[in-house]
């Protein structure tokens, strides 16, 4: 392969990712990936050559292979360097060793305390439809959205929503609270997936859930978010269609460690741990719980 086939491949590549990922072939990826490793510091055109020498008496599109693989390799390769610290592309990259909060045990006499001295308004309804809030947060971004936890699905707003119709979000239960910066990323062992954390963009949102063994009443659990609203801006409150809040926080512009230790406090007083990813699913407003077959309302908003 010359230099012109090897960059009209990367072009079609480059097309290919953003019209269809979802159709990439999981053992080829596996394959490039494994070669990758074997053999880091050969030429892409090298593997290239490997693996199509491989799966070219497999597959009748010959062409769409040549896409696939040349696609793996070209993403393959900061995904591995990020992984594992390797040099790519003239930069040496920090293997990923970004700090996870541990999980905190909640303070029951500070909770308790809370809950007696705290005070909440009262919920008199929104001004604005669960779209138009959506519309509000994430703009013209790339949101990840679920009909249940293993059916996600990335796209702009507009390609969830057919014709803006606010029915539309009725068909899903959840919703990653960052924007996506791509259509799909790499999970922690390679495989693509509309929702990893390879592919969101950044942080802009925790959401704090107050559930399972603390049974707490809505009243509570929303003095509990207001109180936290007093260290964080509150979003926006959504009804899980069960026995849970969730308050969207905004911690854009703030230090990591800053939005650790909000999240701390938050685990203190009973919030779930796991709300912590960035590629967390939360419940979508305006979604509807299949569990229970409830609506999940949108309770407050300000943004």
């Amino acid at each position: 392969m010359n230099n012109d086939e090897a960059m009209d491949l990367a072009a079609r590549a480059v097309k290919h990712a953003k019209e269809g990922e979802g159709k990439l072939d999981y053992e080829i990826n596996r394959r490039c990936l494994q070669e990758l490793r074997w053999y880091w510091n050969s030429p892409d055109q090298e593997i290239f050559e490997t693996v199509f020498h491989e799966y070219k008496g497999r597959r009748k599109d010959l062409a769409e292979l040549k896409v696939e693989i040349w696609h793996n390799i070209t993403s393959g390769r900061p995904y591995l360097a990020r992984v594992h610290g390797w040099e790519w592309n003239g930069k040496r990259f920090e293997a990923d060793t970004s700090p996870r909060p541990q999980r905190v045990e909640v303070d029951q006499r500070l909770q308790q305390h809370l809950l007696r001295e705290c005070a909440a308004p009262g919920l008199d309804g929104v001004k604005v439809r669960p779209l138009e809030a959506l519309q509000r947060i994430y703009g013209q971004e790339l949101v990840c959205v679920g009909q249940d936890k293993s059916k996600a699905k990335t796209a702009e707003l507009a390609g969830h929503v057919y014709k803006g119709s606010e029915r539309w979000l009725r068909r899903y239960q959840f919703i990653v609270p960052n924007p996506m910066s791509k259509s799909m990323g790499r999970t922690k062992d390679g495989r693509w997936s509309y929702r990893t954390l390879d592919n969101v963009k950044e942080r802009r949102h925790l959401v704090v859930e107050f559930d399972g063994d603390l049974a707490f009443e809505f009243d509570e659990q929303l003095r509990l978010l207001w109180h936290l609203g007093e260290r964080r801006p509150l979003v926006m409150i959504v009804h899980s269609g069960n026995k849970s809040l969730h308050g969207w926080f905004d911690v854009r512009g703030i230090p990591e460690s800053e939005m650790m230790e909000f999240f701390n406090y938050a685990e203190r007083i009973g919030a779930d741990h796991e709300m912590w990813s960035m590629c967390q699913f939360t419940r979508i407003p305006g979604g509807v719980n299949q569990k229970t077959g409830k609506d999940q309302k949108l309770m407050y908003f300000n943004l």
